[in-house]
């Protein structure tokens, strides 16, 4: 396979991605993916005994709270950088990522990279690589990231919200 047969055009329901940065990493998930956005200061804090950051109240749902490092794993400690608490959602379940920033990205004007085997890891949520002048993030979903999360405590509770007419982020 040729590196040009291997990059080909990210498409997006909504035809935007959103960028959540944490650990100066951008992880890259469709917009479709985010229930909406709140802030940290809203988040309750949890501890070591329940494996998340903590828990935040919206839409009449305790929704759990994690804190992601550099690797994807979770840590308890929340940087106060963490000012962004995103709210993803999936049939699955539902949890929020604490984050430095979100911003958005037009689907059309990136391109998605295959991970190289070398980089794929088993039970990690990175699917490829997204890339546009001057950036490159890694590419997940809610799915991936709350799956390989609920394999680090249990992020799934029985009835995910359903999805709100205008609730997408927009630049």
């Amino acid at each position: 396979m040729s590196a040009s047969s291997a990059i080909r055009p990210v498409k997006s329901i909504q035809g935007r991605y959103v960028v959540l940065t944490f650990a100066g990493m951008p992880l890259v998930l469709p917009d479709t993916d985010v229930y909406t956005l709140e802030p940290s200061s809203d988040v309750q804090p949890g501890g070591e005994a329940d494996g998340v950051a903590g828990w935040i109240q919206a839409d009449g749902r305790r929704w759990p709270v994690v804190c992601l490092d550099q690797n994807l794993g979770m840590t308890t400690l929340v940087p106060a950088e963490r000012r962004v608490c995103v709210l993803l959602h999936h049939e699955a379940g539902y949890a929020g990522v604490l984050c430095e920033a979100v911003t958005t990205l037009e689907a059309e004007s990136c391109r998605s990279l295959s991970l190289p085997p070398v980089l794929s890891t088993p039970g990690s949520p990175v699917r490829g690589l997204v890339q546009q002048e001057g950036f490159l993030g890694c590419l997940t979903s809610s799915a991936a990231l709350l799956g390989s999360l609920s394999s680090q405590v249990g992020l799934s509770p029985p009835s995910p919200p359903e999805s709100r007419p205008g609730s997408e982020v927009h630049p």
